[in-house]
Parts: C-alpha cells; structure tokens; sequence
C-alpha cells in the first residue's frame, strides 16, 4: 500500500460526506522506524481501540474485517513505514482508505466516528506546504521544488545559462574576469576567489553578479510556479544578499539557507528549507492573531463559537485559529445556526472546534493552529469573517 503527503485535494476527500462509521487512526513513529517491533505493537494497541469503538456502532465480523483489515494490510507493508520517523494516519470507511504520512511525531489516536477525524491533519498541513529552492553558486543554478504531495523535483530555469562564467562567456560585462569558489570558510560557506585586477575588478566582478542573478530573477518570474508557495535562496551569505536586492518576489523568504550549495543534493537542500518555511507559518499565524484583535470590536472577527459555527457553515470565514488539544463537544443546527455546548460530551455530540475546521476547509478557508490555549485569551475560538 502506497503512502502519500497530504494535499488539498486529498483533504477535500476526507472532508466528504460518507457512509459512516470512519475509523481515523494516528501514528507517531520512532526514529528507529521501518515497522520497528514497538510502533507494531502500539498500531496493534491503536486497532484494538478502533475495534472496541465499532464494536459500540454495532460493528462486528465482517464489518470489521472491511474497516480495519486493510489498516492491518497496509502494516505488513514495508512502504508504509519507509517515512519514519514520522506520523502515520490511516483513514477508512466503506468504499475508502488511505494512508498519509507527514514529519510530525508522537501522536497517537484512534477515533471512530460518522466523520474522519481532521484536526491532527493541521499539523500534518504545516509539513506539506509547497515550495521553491533556488540554488546558486557561480558554478550552477539549479531550481528544486517541494511538492504539496512531498515530491521533490528539479525545474528547468530557461533562458538563462546555468553558471556564471557561461553566462560572462556569453559576452555580458567582464569577459577577461574568472571567478570561482575557492576554500571553505566557517560552515560550508565557500570564499569567492576573483583573478583580475585589484579592487576595481571585484567592484566589476559584483556589477556582473547583479546583473547575472537579475536575469536569473526575471527567468523565475516568467515561471508558472504557484504563486502562494514560498521561495527560498540557498547560497553563500553573499549571494544571497545579492540576490535578495535584485528581486521584487514577494514570496521570496527573508531567511536563507547559508554556503555553498554546490555539494548537496536536491533533497538535502530541501531539509534544509523546511524550518525556513515552517517558520513562515509561524508568522502567518501571528499576523492572522493580531488581525483578529484589532477585528474584533470592527465586527468583522469573532471568538463566540455560537457565532463562528455558523458563519463557517456559510463559507464566511476566511481564516480559523484553534487553540491545540482544546475540545468543545454539542450539537450544531445547520438549519437554525443553533449551537449548543456541553460541558460534558453526550451520546450523539460531536467536537464543534472539528466541525468549525471542517467547514473553514470546505469553503477554501485556511485553518491554523496556536501554539497555546492562553493567545486566544478567555475565548475558545478565533475567526476572521467575511463582510
């Protein structure tokens, strides 16, 4: 059984309305990984839980063998663990499966329900944004992307050459001026060697690399990338400077990754931007919190989950914040926008902050969550509205 990287348009899936009961089951996966003896033994703990909860949906024999047995399938299976370390979420329903990975660890939970259980799937979001790595050193530009799905692919950059010096042999600027990296400095980073002519030919040397890296810029730009993904330079500290003043990329991250790239692969550099981006989100959602403060007394914001709920069943909420780990179990009239709130779960109740998430994904809204209860304040739920 195949793994794959959450995406958008596997969310929609496990968004959708399906013949219940769904069985939703969360793996945290150790280091040691590959379907070590110990996650085995904690999925085998995570099924039982599974198969007691169905038992209670009046799910028995061959009921279970549909639900759970290709969960059990996909275990045997070497590629389902391949990942590790990292979660593992098995999703299944009459008619449905599947199997999604991502680099978030130490989660472990079996939930059954009418509805698959999503809002562990945050996390996973956070792990599965696309983006760009442009790689540059005078001796080569490469230009990688980091697929929503968690494939990394190398794109072609047309139009420009690749290295500097075939570029400078093309007759730009100072053709008689050869530059190569030259000797690590510090950690990884690689000195620029110029043979010329003293100061005046490094000042040339730096001329020719702006205008070099601003047609690189312009050949990006002409690019069909997705215009929301984020980019990252990794180069030199110097390059990178270089690059960042000849760009006007708005998604061009501020934080680079530093030195040479020349020895790294596609897939390390990639690694290696993954807390850039993560770090992006952090900022999105510190923005997305501020916003929310000063919305509030305009109307256009609202941290009252009676009022949220239903504005999210609408398509009115363009941007949901959720406190992590908070649960607030009732009922929600999609007819009446009546919601009603439990202090304690009852038969027939289902988690609202969940359901909140689920219609903020199902209209195109985007979903965050905190890093903690206490930046919401006294309030359980924090949404941006639509007028």
């Amino acid at each position: 059984m195949e793994t794959t990287t959450l995406s958008t348009s596997l969310l929609h899936e496990l968004i959708a309305e399906r013949p219940g009961p769904c069985v939703s089951i969360f793996l945290g996966t150790r280091p040691v990984g590959h379907g070590s003896h110990e996650d085995r033994l904690r999925l085998e703990r995570l099924l039982m839980q599974a198969e007691h909860a169905l038992g209670e949906h009046d799910v028995v024999d061959d009921g279970l063998r549909q639900l759970l047995g290709p969960i059990r399938d996909a275990a045997a299976d070497a590629h389902t663990w391949e990942h590790a370390p990292c979660t593992i979420a098995f999703f299944s329903a009459p008619g449905f499966f599947a199997v999604v990975h991502g680099p978030v660890t130490g989660l472990d939970e079996a939930v059954v329900a009418e509805r698959f259980h999503l809002r562990p799937l945050l996390r996973l979001l956070e792990s599965s944004v696309p983006f760009y790595v442009l790689a540059l050193s005078a001796n080569h530009v490469r230009l990688i992307e980091h697929g929503a799905d968690g494939a990394v692919r190398r794109l072609s950059l047309p139009d420009v050459p690749t290295s500097f010096k075939a570029w400078m042999r093309g007759g730009h600027f100072y053709a008689d001026l050869q530059a190569h990296g030259s000797g690590r400095v510090g950690m990884g980073k690689r000195r620029f060697v110029v043979h010329g002519h003293g100061d005046r030919d490094e000042e040339r040397l730096g001329e020719s690399l702006k205008h070099w890296f601003g047609e690189i810029a312009k050949a990006v730009g002409r690019l069909p990338l997705d215009a929301s993904a984020p980019r990252v330079v990794a180069a030199t500290v110097e390059h990178a400077a270089r690059f960042a003043h000849v760009s006007d990329d708005r998604m061009l991250l501020p934080e680079a990754v530093l030195g040479s790239p020349d020895r790294q692969s596609d897939h390390d550099l990639v690694r290696q931007a993954l807390p850039l981006v993560a770090a992006q989100t952090g900022r999105r959602r510190d923005t997305a919190l501020a916003r929310w403060r000063e919305s509030l007394t305009r109307g256009d914001a609202s941290g009252d989950l009676r009022v949220v709920l239903p504005a999210a069943h609408q398509g009115r909420v363009r941007t949901l914040l959720l406190p992590p780990e908070l649960e607030l179990w009732g009922s929600f009239d999609s007819a009446s926008g009546r919601v009603e709130i439990h202090p304690h779960r009852r038969p027939g109740d289902e988690e609202l902050l969940e359901h909140a998430a689920r219609e903020t994904w199902s209209h195109g809204g985007q979903v965050l969550e905190l890093q903690t209860a206490e930046e919401l304040g006294t309030a359980p739920v924090a949404a941006l509205l639509a007028s």
